[in-house]
Formats: C-alpha cells, structure tokens, sequence
C-alpha cells in the first residue's frame, strides 16, 4: 500500500499524464504516434487518467486511504517505501519522456537499411485506383497503381505531382541526379511504419539536403532499379516547375 506523499504522487502522474495525452490531440502531435483513425482512443485513454486522477485525489482529502508507515512496522514500511517509488517512477516515464523529448514524425534515421524495389509487396485491388486522376495519386497511391498493372511501361509518359522528403538510398551511389521522394505508411501506429519512395531523377537532385521536404512534377519514364527493369522512374521538370521545397505537412504518414 502507498504512503500517503505517494498517494498524492500517484494522482499527480495520473493527472500529468492524461493532461499529456489530452494536450497532444488538441495540437496534433498525437499523429506522430498513431494512425488518425485511433485518436478517438486517445481521447478516451486522456478522459479515464484524468477521471482516475480527480477520484483518487477525492478519496485522499475524505481520508479513506491509510498511511502504510502506521500498519507495520518501521523495516516493513521502509521496505515498500522505497519498492512504491520505484513503481510510480516506472509508471512517470511515459510522460517525462514526453515532455522532454521533442514530438517529431519519423525522418529517414527510422529507415532500417533500404527502401524495398519490391512495388509489387503493396497490393490493392484494380478497382480502388480507377477513381484516383494520376496527378492527384500520392506516393502510396502510385505504388499501388504499378503493382496492379503487368506492364510498367504503360506509366511512361504519365504526369505525377507527389511530395515527400529526400532520401537517398546507398543504390543510388555514383549517381547524384537520383533520389526517392520518401514517405511512411502506418496503419496502427509508428511500431509498424514502413517506407516507401518514388525513384525521382533530376539534374539537380546532389542540391537536395536529406530529409528535405519537397513536392515533385514530372512524368514517369522507364528505368531500372535494385535490379528491376522496366521501373518507373519519376523525371522531374527542370528547376523549380520539377522540384519545389515545402513545409512538412501537418500529417507526413500516409494510410494504407
């Protein structure tokens, strides 16, 4: 049983970390972590910690919890003492990391090793890309779009406007003009985040600093990658009709 400093301790984590919780749906940042669709469980996580907290301070000030150090004796209470702050400790990290930690959605330092080449691992039906005009497809939509049609030469020619940020991937070595407008797909949450990029060729790609956020014009051309051939590759337009720096958007994932 807890003494009573850790009792109030105890509501103070509760409170703070609800209060974390809540604070993070309110500015957005709960999408660094999960995906849109489970916010609503978030909300709920921040509701029943602060509902938590608000009683166990309400039992404390009706003197319905007991000081431990009163039960047993002073080794036994010496001994929980310290087990008790442990506890509360471990249960703090949550929030301490979260408020000393800087929220920030993932950047090509969470990409463990190189982007697959495999366009045909993200599937998706025929008829789920029909209703979807090329130039409005993002990156995960043009990826889906190759992996249903055999023959990726059919994209030759097709205009794409797609934004992501700048990756180079170590296959495209001795070629500075080559790069991947990168981005990550979630479908719960940044545990099972995967990259995914769009191979992009343009003159001045070597300018380009590395995680850089920029939207790409251009139109497909048949290429080779990681061995594949024909790949689609995006050739950008020359200068800024091709390539154009922008602010990371409020929500970078993409959902499958």
């Amino acid at each position: 049983m807890l003494s009573k400093t850790q009792s109030w301790a105890q509501v103070i984590i509760l409170g703070a970390t609800g209060a974390y919780f809540a604070a993070n749906n309110l500015n957005g940042n709960i999408t660094n972590y999960i995906a849109k669709k489970f916010i609503w469980l978030s909300w709920m996580a921040a509701a029943l910690l602060l509902t938590l907290a608000i009683m166990r301070a309400a039992a404390l000030l009706r003197g319905q919890t007991h000081d431990h150090a009163h039960e047993g004796g002073h080794h036994h209470a010496h001994a929980t003492g310290w087990r008790g702050w442990i506890g509360l400790g471990i249960v703090a990290l949550p929030v301490v990391f979260g408020l000393f930690v800087p929220s920030q959605p993932l950047d090509s330092r969470a990409i463990d090793g190189e982007i697959s080449g495999d366009i045909g691992s993200i599937g998706t039906s025929q008829d789920e890309m029909i209703g979807i005009a090329p130039q409005e497809r993002n990156v995960l939509d043009w990826l889906r779009a190759f992996s249903v049609e055999p023959d990726l030469n059919a994209f030759n020619g097709q205009e794409a406007d797609v934004s992501g940020f700048v990756y180079r991937d170590a296959r495209f070595e001795g070629d500075p003009a080559r790069f991947m407008v990168a981005r990550f797909v979630i479908s719960c949450c940044v545990a099972d985040a995967q990259a995914i990029g769009l191979v992009v060729s343009w003159p001045d790609g070597a300018s380009l600093p590395d995680d850089s956020w920029v939207r790409i014009r251009g139109t497909f051309e048949a290429g080779e990658f990681d061995g594949m051939a024909p790949y689609p590759v995006l050739a950008a337009y020359d200068g800024t009709d091709g390539v154009q720096p922008i602010e990371q958007p409020d929500h970078p994932y993409l959902y499958p």
